[in-house]
Formats: structure tokens, C-alpha cells, sequence
């Protein structure tokens, strides 16, 4: 072939590879899905993952869900809830200005025969099949809540609740979901060549009754709060003195001891408990040391911590136990009541930038042909072209 004409094949040959459409979900292997299959494309923090809506099972569901994925409410929501072998729950919350913030649901009632609220969507559970039953239950043959369907998430008892959560089911739950509060909508599959993605976040850390302990109760005392994490946030956060977390004590008077909750009033909050850092104080033998309890920024030269069960717990220690007793000096006791807020708020930043976030979504119908047909019938019609130029 002269070199004008490999050139010109070869820059004809890069824009048809420029125009096959579809490029946007090259992360998708849509190869094996027909014409018009629609599909979620979610790029996560931990990589990516795609979705096979299922309109013609559950077209009120997929209206739903794409609802916010086009409006862009998918976009820096957490997976907030992970249970090994059940569920991995996401799309109901964002970090937010020191807390987290709900996803606002759209607006608009939609009518069905037992509608909850303002922005629900009304319940679509798949088909009983009594003759595929697991021992005490009739669950769904189709469409039910197996591994790798994604449900709505909604409220117990209210069938018509859901809105923005929604779940990917990581076992076999037809038995259990498919047939409790009316059924859990099942509208979406998670693609097989990225399920591999969702089974990955099993081998990912998961949230610590000590970093709890330091977060915003809006999640954490709901009950479902159990993210995984990226990785372990870090503790030994740089510019905070001598606090540490993971060494908790609270001043209290030991004339009190050992009841539960015996302490002294904070001087920064006007409230129980006064938290300190035990690595600020020097361990002491409780029969060595008296504290003049008070509300005062430091009533004496030095204060007696007792170190608690552990950063989720308040519980003080009874002597029966052995507890540790810290002797700490005015100056550190200003410390660390200082700087503990401030340590807080760094480790919510450190702690929230550790969570599986969805960093954009985007919506994609699988065209006609695929992207690699076309891309074959493109090289192969233009080899054929050159060909027959270098023929003439």
C-alpha cells in the first residue's frame, strides 16, 4: 500500500473509532444485552458499577430512580449500610456541614391504592409463585430479591414509603423480602461483569464503635448505620496536642465512684461528661488522690479521669474492676477540653472522606449495533475501501 494511502486508511480508521458511540460506558460490557436495555452507570469511589433497569417489570421504580440519577441526586451520596451476605444500602444521604444531610425526595403525589406520602412511589412487588417455594415460604420465581438485584429501600409497615435508598441484595433474600410489607420492589441488576465490584466491598473496613462514637447521632443511632470504609481512618490527627481518642477518660469525683455517670460538669459545655485525654495524664492510685469536684475551669492544681469501657461508652468502671485512674494538671485539662471539639471536627472530615461514595451517575440505552459491531463493520468497510482504491 503506498504511504498516502495507509495514512489516509489510518486517520479514517481513528474517526470511526472516535464516533462509536457508547464510549461513555466503556466501564459496562453491554455486549450481551439487547437493543434499548437500559442501564445506570454508577462511577463509585472503590470503581464502578452498572445497573440493568428492568422498565417492563417495574416501570414506576425505574421512572423513580432515574428521576434522581438525571436531576444529579445520585451524585456524592455514601452507601451508608453494609451487612455481609444482605445488603449494601445507598442513595438516601450526603455529608453535609458536620452532619449528614438527606437526599431530598422530588415532589408530586403519585397515585396507587394506599399511598403513604408526598413523593413516594407506589409499590410494584414481583408475582408470587407458589410453585417455587423455599421451606415455609412462597417466594418470587422471577424478578425476586436474589443476589445482585437492587431493591427500593422504604419504611416497615408502610408499603408505598420508598423514595431515595435503595439496595443491592449480596444473598439470596427472596424468602425474606420478596413477600414482607407488600414486597421490596426489585428494579434494577447489578451487570455480571461488575457484580465483582460489589462483591469486592467485603474485604473493605467497616465502621468502629470507636469511630462512632465521635460521629453525628443522625445515623448512627437509626439502627442502620454500617458503612464500609476505603480504608481505616486515621486517629493521630497532626496539630491536636496530646488528645487521643482512643484513650477517652471522664473527670469525675471520686468521692462518687464507683456509681455509674458520677462526674464533674464540663466548664466548656455546662454539661456531664467532662471528656479528657488520659495520654495528657499520669497514672495514680485512686486512695493517693483527692479532687474538689466543681464547676470551675480547674478547681485544683490537678483532676482525677477514670477511663471508661471504651470510646462508645459512657459506663464507669466499678473498683471491682480494677479501673485506671489519671491525674491530670490544669493546663492539660484546658488542653484537651479545648482541643477536643476541634479534634472532632478533623476526624469527621478524615472519617467521611474514607465512606464508598457514587461520584457521578449517568444514564445509557445499549444501541444498535454495539459499539463493537460497529467498530468491526467500520474497519472492515474501510479496509474494504482501501482496497479497492489501490486496486483501481
Amino acid at each position: 500500500m503506498p504511504l498516502s494511502d495507509f495514512a489516509r486508511t489510518l486517520a479514517l480508521l481513528s474517526l470511526a473509532l472516535v464516533l462509536v458511540p457508547g464510549s461513555a460506558s466503556a466501564d459496562c460490557d453491554l455486549s450481551g444485552f439487547p437493543e434499548g436495555t437500559e442501564i445506570a452507570r454508577l462511577e463509585l469511589s472503590v470503581g464502578t458499577v452498572c445497573f440493568e433497569l428492568l422498565r417492563d417489570d417495574a416501570p414506576r421504580h425505574v421512572d423513580n430512580f432515574l428521576w434522581y440519577l438525571d436531576n444529579g441526586q445520585l451524585n456524592d451520596t455514601f452507601f451508608h449500610r453494609y451487612v455481609d451476605g444482605f445488603v449494601f444500602q445507598g442513595g438516601s444521604f450526603r455529608v453535609g456541614e458536620g452532619d449528614y444531610d438527606d437526599v431530598p425526595t422530588r415532589s408530586g403525589v403519585f397515585e396507587c391504592s394506599d399511598p403513604d406520602e408526598e413523593g413516594t412511589v407506589c409499590n410494584e412487588p414481583c408475582t408470587l409463585d407458589d410453585s417455587t417455594t423455599v421451606p415455609g415460604d412462597v417466594i418470587c420465581s422471577e424478578r425476586g430479591n436474589d443476589v445482585g438485584s437492587v431493591a427500593l429501600a422504604k419504611l416497615g409497615g408502610q408499603p408505598h414509603s420508598g423514595t431515595t435508598g435503595w439496595f443491592v441484595n449480596l444473598g439470596d433474600n427472596r424468602a425474606s423480602l420478596d413477600d414482607q410489607n407488600g414486597g421490596f420492589t426489585v428494579f434494577a441488576r447489578v451487570t455480571p461483569d461488575t457484580m465483582p465490584v460489589i462483591e469486592g466491598l467485603a474485604s473493605l473496613p467497616a465502621a468502629s464503635g470507636d469511630d462512632n462514637y465521635w460521629l453525628t447521632p443522625t445515623l448512627t443511632g437509626s439502627g442502620v448505620w454500617a458503612p464500609r470504609l476505603t480504608e481505616r481512618p486515621e486517629y493521630d490527627l497532626p496539630g491536636f496536642g496530646c488528645f487521643r481518642a482512643d484513650q477517652t477518660t471522664v473527670v469525675v469525683d471520686p468521692d462518687l465512684l464507683p456509681n455509674t455517670f458520677a462526674g464533674l460538669d464540663d466548664p466548656a459545655t455546662g454539661g456531664f461528661p467532662w471528656i479528657v485525654s488520659s495520654a495528657c495524664g499520669s497514672a495514680i492510685e485512686r486512695l493517693d488522690f483527692v479532687a474538689n469536684p466543681g464547676g470551675e475551669s480547674c478547681p485544683d492544681a490537678d483532676v482525677l479521669g477514670v477511663k471508661t469501657t471504651g470510646p462508645d461508652s459512657l459506663d464507669i468502671l466499678p473498683d471491682s474492676i480494677d479501673p485506671n485512674y489519671f491525674s491530670f494538671t490544669c493546663e492539660e485539662v484546658a488542653e484537651s477540653t479545648t482541643q477536643r471539639e476541634l479534634w472532632r471536627d478533623a476526624f469527621l472530615d478524615e472519617f467521611n472522606s474514607k465512606l464508598i461514595f457514587i461520584v457521578s451517575a449517568e444514564h445509557v440505552t445499549v444501541p444498535e449495533p454495539s459499539g463493537a459491531e460497529l467498530s468491526l463493520f467500520a474497519i472492515a468497510a474501510l479496509a474494504g475501501l482501501a482496497t479497492s482504491r489501490r486496486r483501481r
